[in-house]
């Protein structure tokens, strides 16, 4: 029965449905993004409400403060992963085709990666210029 249980397994991760605990794994994931989220958010709301009637100077100069940037480089990588996790859930449960789910899975999560990295540079090059 053991290897059994353990062939479907194997099958289901070499189909790309991941592992049998996988969903539980995605599920705290996507809680424990949306809890870090939650004050990075009105961080950076009220920080932004403080910088609506400045110029891009001043934007610029709040950015490259070391505290703004870890702090916004911190939400950026947690809110470009939370999508991820969001998307590849919808991705999952409403995409038929096996190949298309798949394909679509990995497209969002290349670009999420890859707008995550952008961002993440652009706060850099920030910091390091100014």
């Amino acid at each position: 029965m053991a290897q059994s249980t353990k062939n479907k397994a194997t099958l289901s991760y070499l189909r790309g449905l991941g592992k049998a605990n996988e969903g539980t794994r995605h599920w705290w994931l996507q809680r424990f993004t949306a809890i870090v989220l939650t004050p990075l958010t009105v961080w950076l709301i009220l920080s932004l409400l403080n910088l609506v009637n400045t110029d891009h100077l001043d934007f610029i100069v709040w950015v490259a403060h070391t505290l703004n940037a870890v702090l916004l480089i911190t939400f950026l990588a947690f809110v470009f992963y939370h999508a991820q996790l969001g998307m590849q859930v919808v991705l999952e449960d409403y995409v038929s085709p096996h190949r298309l789910r798949v394909l679509s899975v990995r497209f969002v999560q290349c670009l999420c990666l890859g707008m995550a990295v952008l961002s993440i540079f652009s706060i850099l090059k920030i910091v390091f210029e100014s």
